[in-house]
């Protein structure tokens, strides 16, 4: 299945200490970790698709300091897990024009960029609720990034 999918049937949420996405009628399950790495691909792959309709990347910068919820996410006393199983063996994140493409098992999943980095938001919180149950209280860096070169940025403005 490969359609593009609009932000409102996209929904992210939290069990226990796993992160549900759920595109249309499917339901992607996976570990709160696991959740952080593909949206910081996410994050990215939105960034860079953007670039085609001329958006400076560096204006999504904003982006990543927005949090939808003001209540504070207190993390549980203990570190603990739940015995739910993820649904999902192999994922990637990548972009094709001015889209964000996630493929889980063999789902493929399109979303335009600005409803990608919009569902982002949501989803990150998601995420950081699992992380809070599950009482891990570490902070993690992820680095992704796409090589480009100069030819690539003078076509589309930048530099």
């Amino acid at each position: 299945m490969s359609d593009v999918f609009l932000k409102e049937s996209v929904t992210s949420g939290s069990d226990l200490d796993m992160v549900l996405f759920s595109f249309g009628e499917h339901r992607v399950v996976i570990p709160y970790q696991t959740a952080f790495e593909i949206l910081a691909g996410v994050k990215l792959a939105g960034k860079m698709a953007s670039r085609v309709d001329g958006h400076d990347p560096q204006a999504w910068r904003e982006l990543a300091r927005v949090n939808p919820s003001s209540r504070k996410l207190k993390p549980n006393r203990r570190f603990r897990r739940s015995n739910l199983v993820s649904n999902v063996k192999a994922w990637s994140v990548k972009f094709e024009g001015r889209l964000v493409v996630l493929v889980f098992n063999e789902l493929t999943v399109k979303l335009h960029y600005a409803d990608a980095l919009t569902w982002y938001t949501g989803a990150r919180l998601a995420a950081r609720e699992a992380q809070a149950w599950a009482g891990d209280t570490k902070r993690q860096m992820r680095a992704v990034g796409y090589l480009n070169d100069a030819a690539e940025n003078d076509r589309l403005g930048y530099g």
